[in-house]
């Protein structure tokens, strides 16, 4: 089973991050992945092995914080990365940040994964999956899986992932693998928000609700952009396969209008703007929107204003 989130004393733990002798013997086609591969190699566990003595060293002297090898040291691990994203966000140097940033995923990387190296059967290698060698990642020959620590970090330091729950998930993989209840409950508490965050999350809620109620309040008279926009976006998937049905290229962009009925029928539909390569497309568009249909409503006729079908690259 393949394992990514599409898409964060050193003598003590130099001992507990021991890597097996054989390690390098490792080679196993990936399940379920066609032809890719993983091929355990000395050049990923000497970066695991490197990266995760610099981490420790690193959190006991800038962070206080002690990573002992084991299991629920996942947890500080979480609570570092807490801190080190928010040294990061302070500094106001763009280059520097990004520097360090990278840096620092690098690090978390290497103890993340060598926390699966050391106690669950991992090994350090490189792999073909995804289209691209990636030279750090994690084989699991018992089950043939990978997981790329690098990818789960770099997430993790953009949308604020929790490596508790992370954790959970990995483990759960792995048949018989006892879970300790911190992990569970630092999993259950998340990221720890600031007073700021917090404050700032209380906003955002409150303008849902203040929003949530208007729309209630509209409806009660008139149809709305929201719900003509929500009956759109589920159109949204056939509408790309008219794009690449007519090999348009990408990125292109069909602006389009469309006139709703009480009954809920689409009595109209015009293309206001477009940059398509192949006109077809928009003649799909249009009728696509005509078969279209929505809760019959005793309210006005409704005109929508233009709303943008953009098909991008993938």
């Amino acid at each position: 089973m393949h394992r990514i989130r599409v898409c964060l004393s050193a003598l003590g733990c130099a001992v507990v991050f021991a890597s097996p002798a054989s390690a390098g013997e490792i080679h196993f086609r990936v399940k379920d992945a066609g032809s890719a591969t993983f091929k355990a190699t000395a050049q990923a566990r000497q970066f695991g092995a490197d990266a995760s003595a610099e981490l420790v060293k690193r959190a006991a002297e800038q962070y206080g914080i002690t990573l002992d090898g084991s299991d629920v040291s996942v947890i500080p691990l979480q609570r570092l990365a807490e801190a080190v994203s928010k040294d990061l966000r302070a500094n106001q140097n763009p280059a520097d940040q990004a520097e360090q940033r990278r840096k620092w995923i690098e690090l978390f990387a290497g103890y993340y994964g060598q926390l699966f190296v050391a106690r669950h059967g991992a090994h350090w290698g490189k792999t073909d999956w995804l289209s691209a060698d990636d030279e750090r990642a994690l084989g699991f020959p018992r089950s043939r899986g990978v997981m790329l620590p690098t990818g789960q970090m770099r997430t993790a330091f953009s949308h604020r992932s929790d490596l508790c729950g992370w954790y959970l998930i990995d483990l759960a993989v792995e048949e018989d693998t006892p879970i300790a209840p911190e992990i569970k409950a630092c999993s259950e508490q998340g990221w720890i928000k600031s007073a700021a965050e917090l404050e700032l999350e209380a906003v955002r809620a409150a303008e849902r609700k203040a929003a949530a109620e208007a729309e209630a309040q509209a409806r009660l008279t008139s149809r709305t952009n929201s719900e003509a926009q929500q009956g759109l976006s589920r159109a949204m998937l056939a509408v790309e396969s008219m794009f690449r049905k007519y090999k348009v290229r990408a990125p292109a962009r069909v602006v389009v209008s469309f006139t709703i009925a009480p009954s809920g029928e689409v009595t109209e539909a015009h293309v206001v703007s477009s940059d398509a390569s192949d006109s077809r497309v928009e003649v799909d568009i249009l009728a696509m929107l005509r078969s279209m249909h929505f809760e019959a409503r005793d309210v006005p006729v409704y005109v929508t204003p233009g709303f943008a079908v953009t098909y991008k690259e993938h």
